[in-house]
């Protein structure tokens, strides 16, 4: 009897050092919005980053019709954790040759179809067929010139940010 109570204190502690140290918990996060303009203007469809300064897992958003956004660092719209944050902000547009293109080949899809309907049609880009929307400098974490400090309880806040090179 006394060597299987020892053999099972033995595990029923190794179970509690080992066990009750594994909980992966996530770096607390607090809630973000803002808003991207350019030349004052809201900004749509622009990625924005946000890279900690400490080092860690980025924030994230894309900007609605608004230029309104809510970061997100692990999923859905969880925020940010507090620090202090470099930015960066992107956009890209089809340029107008592509954007042609694509067209056509979209009508002669579904000019080929027997229903009419558009079929999901895979076309290839290359980077001549983008134009920057937002200058290149603002892609760069070090020359983008954006920084800011995420606290709780902030309030939204405005990335402003200008086309001229």
């Amino acid at each position: 009897m006394k060597f299987h109570f020892r053999w099972l204190t033995f595990f029923l502690f190794t179970a509690l050092v080992v066990g009750g140290g594994c909980g992966y918990r996530r770096a607390a996060r607090v809630p973000v919005e803002g808003t991207v303009t350019i030349d004052a203007e809201p900004l749509e469809g622009a990625s924005v980053m946000l890279f900690p300064e400490a080092g860690g897992r980025p924030a994230n958003a894309v900007t609605d019709a608004a230029g309104k956004f809510v970061l997100a660092t692990y999923g859905g719209k969880d925020g940010a954790k507090p620090g202090r944050y470099k930015v960066v902000v992107t956009k890209m547009e089809l340029t107008a040759n592509a954007a042609k293109r694509a067209q056509k080949m979209a009508a002669e899809a579904a000019k080929n179809s027997e229903d009419g309907a558009v079929e999901e049609t895979a076309m290839a880009f290359s980077d001549r067929d983008y134009k920057r929307v937002v200058p290149e400098r603002y892609a760069n974490p070090d020359t983008s010139g954006l920084t800011v400090e995420i606290t709780a309880g902030m309030a939204p806040f405005t990335l402003e940010l200008s086309s001229a090179k």
